[in-house]
């Protein structure tokens, strides 16, 4: 199982994907004036498995 390991200002959380995830893309923008990451990931089909967002920051 893919996993990240994220630091928020609360501590440390972990991203986990199914081992049917081919492919994992994370997007980094502003929310609120915050860093807010987007973690998604695809399986071989096509279908994405979308992660809710998380604001390390």
């Amino acid at each position: 199982m893919p996993e990240f390991r994220v630091r928020k200002p609360d501590g440390w959380t972990t991203v986990s994907f199914p081992d049917e995830v081919a492919t994992i893309s994370v997007v980094g923008g502003k929310v609120d004036g915050q860093l807010c990451l987007t973690f998604t990931g695809e399986r071989e089909g096509g279908t994405s498995v979308v992660l809710d967002r998380l604001l390390p920051s």
